[in-house]
């Protein structure tokens, strides 16, 4: 066959004998007809791209020789182009926008990497369901923003995140205001990232009590169907947790859902029974608030130098009486729930020159390692309403020494003492201690290993950060000890990004409403008992 300038698609026997191919699938008719093999066609790389021949050798040669006889003035233009070409490119254009940046580091940090029913770790995909100009896709990315920008050199970026919110602000009434819409899973769930915004940036109290309201209301309009999903029940289970933390946060009646709109609690499982105790725990704390309200108001030194009053000893058997109560919900928790202590002196794990940086409590040379982080949420919760309901006692029978029952200011220190030691052991797995990586020599067995180096560490932070405040404040602690805590929620602050952890130490700029807890005394405007149950049901994630 005469070439024409372009490769042949005949089958290569025709193509062999030079004759015409008529190309048909999968043999020619003319190998058929003669009786010859069809040795198949050529495929599309063999037609699109040619091999080299002697023929494009030759020019590309002759090409070379003249550009070699140019002028140098020339040859040197050419060689500062090839330089030029090949210099390093920089990435600035190739950089990943600031907002998937923290995106990113939402989702790494709140949301759970192991299969759980709880809101936090369905978000991931809802997200990736949902259009770009859609609330929940506003809402996430200003919460993500707003976490961000708590990062050291990252202050910046909150405004975008106010900004952002707005956006989620207006798209949310675009989608409240379609009937259907209004009732999808990305609605309800736009909602509730509001809310942990406002939570996120310590925003105003109101704005958080009407995303709670609106996340209740659209909980009741979609009616029992939601908890035929398992995204759906866990939105469920997060607005009715919100609605108790409304109501602690308040010191109102609880509110709940209907129980026809809650799913069903699986008592075998190890984290929905801690779900009930906690549940209780809160009970049984939030009897203790109108308690120290009262004893605020009527315990002063006036009062102290006029005698011990009846009132006041009632108060003191009531507090007795919330302590006896904690005692005995710890008493009946399953075994699983407890702890399994690591002895870590062996181990360069503490800081002398800082105690502030140090990853253990100085005096306190070993941790508390548990199976869950619901478990050392529990345990932690029931620690600081002893510790406050002792300290309070103290506090009481120092001004009033009269009313002292027995041993009661020895007993009130031993226990404070105990359990504000605890507190400081379950700190360093909850802030993400490895123990196989920075102990190898361990060998630790299954039972032994803790969850939280494959848990968030903004979820385990914020579980930790209240513990680690009444740590802070506990008079009885060394001076070095509540350095340590300071540093601790330094950290959370500075590395993770908690700008509520700032808050507590009154590091944030142009905070009027900071915490000045030893100026202030046991009296401060902002009790740790009732926040500290608000944080940590926030984070139990199975609060019925």
């Amino acid at each position: 066959m005469t070439f024409t300038g372009r490769l042949s698609r005949g089958c290569y026997t025709c193509r062999q004998r030079r004759v015409k191919c008529d190309e048909q699938r999968p043999r020619c008719a003319r190998c058929v007809k003669a009786r010859r093999v069809c040795s198949g066609y050529r495929d599309e790389d063999d037609l699109s791209f040619r091999h080299e021949t002697d023929l494009t050798r030759k020019r590309v040669q002759d090409g070379w020789r003249e550009r070699r006889n140019k002028d140098p003035t020339e040859r040197r233009i050419h060689s500062r182009a090839l330089d030029r070409a090949n210099a390093p490119i920089t990435l600035s254009c190739l950089t990943m926008p600031i907002s998937h940046e923290a995106l990113a580091y939402l989702f790494a940090n709140l949301c759970s990497r192991k299969p759980a029913p709880s809101f936090n770790f369905h978000l991931p995909i809802l997200y990736a369901r949902s259009r770009a100009d859609s609330p929940l896709t506003m809402a996430t990315n200003a919460v993500a923003l707003s976490l961000f920008s708590g990062l050291r050199d990252r202050k910046h970026l909150f405004l975008l995140a106010q900004e952002t919110y707005v956006k989620a602000l207006i798209a949310l009434q675009r989608a409240l205001g379609d009937s259907v819409e209004a009732l999808c899973d990305e609605t309800l769930a736009s909602v509730l990232l509001l809310a942990q915004y406002e939570n996120f940036s310590i925003g105003a109290a109101p704005s958080w009590d009407n995303h709670i309201d609106g996340a209740e209301t659209l909980v009741k309009m979609r009616g029992e169907k939601q908890l035929r999903t398992q995204i759906g029940r866990a939105l469920s289970s997060a607005t009715n947790q919100r609605m108790i933390i409304a109501g602690l946060l308040h010191q109102k009646p609880l509110r709940r859902l209907p129980k026809h709109l809650l799913p069903p609690i699986d008592h075998h499982n190890l984290s929905y029974d801690l779900a009930i105790r906690l549940r209780d725990l809160q009970e049984v704390l939030k009897e203790l608030y109108p308690q120290i309200v009262i004893a605020r108001t009527i315990s002063n030194p006036l009062a102290a130098q006029s005698g011990p009053s009846p009132r006041l000893a009632a108060i003191v058997e009531l507090l007795l009486n919330v302590d006896k109560q904690l005692e005995d919900w710890s008493l009946c928790l399953p075994a699983k729930a407890h702890s399994s202590s690591v002895n870590l002196n062996s181990y360069a794990l503490l800081n002398d020159g800082d105690p502030g940086k140090s990853i253990l409590c100085p005096g306190i040379p070993y941790i508390d390692v548990y199976s869950t982080t619901q478990a050392c949420t529990g345990w932690n919760m029931y620690r600081g309403g002893r510790i406050i309901v002792r300290q309070l006692l103290l506090i009481l029978l120092k001004r009033n020494p009269q009313l002292s029952p027995g041993r009661l200011t020895e007993t009130s220190t031993q226990i404070i003492l105990k359990l504000a030691t605890q507190i400081a052991a379950s700190v360093p797995p909850m802030l993400g201690l490895d123990l196989n990586a920075c102990c190898p020599g361990l060998g630790l067995a299954p039972a032994v290993q803790s969850e939280a180096p494959i848990q968030p560490r903004l979820l385990m932070a914020q579980t930790i950060m209240w513990p680690l405040f009444i740590f802070m404040h506990c008079p009885l602690l060394t001076s070095i000890q509540r350095t340590w805590a300071r540093g601790r929620l330094v950290y959370i602050r500075e590395e993770v990004g908690l700008r509520r952890a700032g808050k507590l130490l009154g590091l944030d700029e142009n905070d009027s409403d900071r915490i000045n807890y030893e100026a202030s005394g046991f009296w401060a405007e902002e009790n740790p008992l009732i926040r500290l149950v608000n944080s940590l049901a926030e984070e139990i994630g199975y609060v019925q």
